[in-house]
């Protein structure tokens, strides 16, 4: 697991990003937890899991990216997946 630089604040009252990936459905979520799992992450194969592992993911890069979470989870993405290939190469 990677450590942050400097502590995520919970905001007081929700930003629009954060409501954003919150209100992303269940069924829109399937490609994030999939990324997460081409990354060498591992995840249980139950739903709950699941969910849990693409919010994980998420919640961070909305409070720190605001409206730039998705091009910023997709950059961690292919950094992720570029150094899982990498080390498994």
């Amino acid at each position: 697991m990677t450590r942050r630089a400097k502590p995520i604040v919970w905001p007081a009252e929700m930003p629009p990003a954060l409501a954003e990936v919150l209100g992303i459905p269940n069924f829109k979520m399937h490609v994030v937890w999939m990324a997460l799992r081409e990354t060498g992450q591992v995840i249980e194969p139950h739903y709950e899991a699941e969910m849990a592992a693409a919010l994980f993911f998420l919640i961070p890069l909305a409070l720190e990216h605001g409206d730039g979470w998705p091009q910023a989870a997709a950059a961690a993405l292919d950094a992720k997946k570029a150094a899982h290939d990498a080390a498994n190469s």
